[in-house]
């Protein structure tokens, strides 16, 4: 797979029905979906739905009047879903720190809307009043066919897209997410106790404790897990998996062994990365070694 510079302020993770996902900068799902590549996917679909003519029971109609229903169709859920992208990103910049999405029930959403506005136009257009199951039949279609989409596009085209939208300066010069500090603090607070954030190594979750490594000690502290990994600022680790946080600057590098990915730390420890977090992870780490290198 190509290999993509990192966003320099991850803000959106979308997570995908397969378990597939990628992290984005401020506002890239937005552009996204306007960049010249994906205006040529929505012609090619709205081409498509156009000669598959689903309207069956009804009296069939000319090719002009199925483009122009098809066409509003694909513009009212672009629309909803370049709205509800905008949405999420404000959430994130909010809360200062990456937020994760799952794509299928926003693609749902997104179908359904599609479909409604689809209905609308056919009755003001052809004057004809669709039934409820047939609606239903299409909203079942179109939504199997916007995930096959999203899954193509996601691990094919995004690659691409992306590294155009971050080579040319715009997404590294972009304004921070705002409650993120320009740099770690020097001390966190973890159940109860503080640490020198130059010191944190690892954060395991074991039952509704919590076992803390530093570069000297190891302590058992009260959770739960993710109240305490959530709180920890972005820039200073990741979370590799429900129940391991480890820190950016201590991660030496990444491994891969039988399919499997593994942060190799500094003290020789290979700590499991989860399947669906792989890319991720990967972003972040890459960020943090630029960081570094500057």
């Amino acid at each position: 797979m190509m290999r993509l510079p990192p966003p320099a302020d991850p803000r959106v993770e979308v997570i995908l029905f397969s378990g597939d996902s990628l992290v984005l900068g401020p506002f890239e799902v937005f552009r996204s979906l306007l960049h010249r590549y994906m205006l040529m996917h929505y012609f090619l679909v709205g081409f498509f739905l156009t000669l598959l003519d689903t309207r069956v029971g009804l009296p069939r109609s000319g090719f002009n009047d199925r483009a122009v229903i098809v066409a509003l169709s694909i513009i009212g859920a672009l629309v909803l879903l370049l709205a509800v992208t905008v949405a999420l990103d404000l959430i994130a910049r909010y809360r200062g720190r990456v937020l994760r999405v799952l794509a299928s029930p926003v693609l749902a959403a997104i179908s359904l809307f599609g479909v409604a506005v689809g209905d609308l136009a056919e009755f003001l257009i052809l004057g004809y009043r669709t039934s409820l199951a047939r609606s239903a039949v299409l909203f079942v279609f179109y939504y199997m066919l916007v995930e096959m989409l999203a899954h193509i596009v996601m691990l094919v085209m995004m690659p691409r897209i992306l590294r155009d939208l971050r080579s040319d300066g715009t997404t590294h010069a972009s304004e921070p997410m705002l409650p993120l500090p320009t740099a770690v603090p020097d001390v966190v607070e973890i159940g109860g106790q503080s640490f020198p954030t130059r010191d944190l190594v690892r954060i395991t979750a074991e039952g509704n404790y919590l076992r803390v490594q530093t570069v000297r000690e190891r302590l058992f502290l009260p959770g739960p897990f993710g109240r305490v990994v959530d709180r920890l600022p972005e820039r200073l680790g990741v979370r590799v998996s429900r129940s391991d946080w480890v820190a950016l600057r201590d991660v030496q590098t990444l491994r891969r062994q039988g399919g499997e990915t593994f942060l190799e730390l500094k003290d020789g420890v290979l700590v499991k990365v989860a399947n669906t977090r792989q890319k991720m992870v990967l972003s972040l780490v890459d960020a943090a070694r630029a960081t570094a290198e500057d």
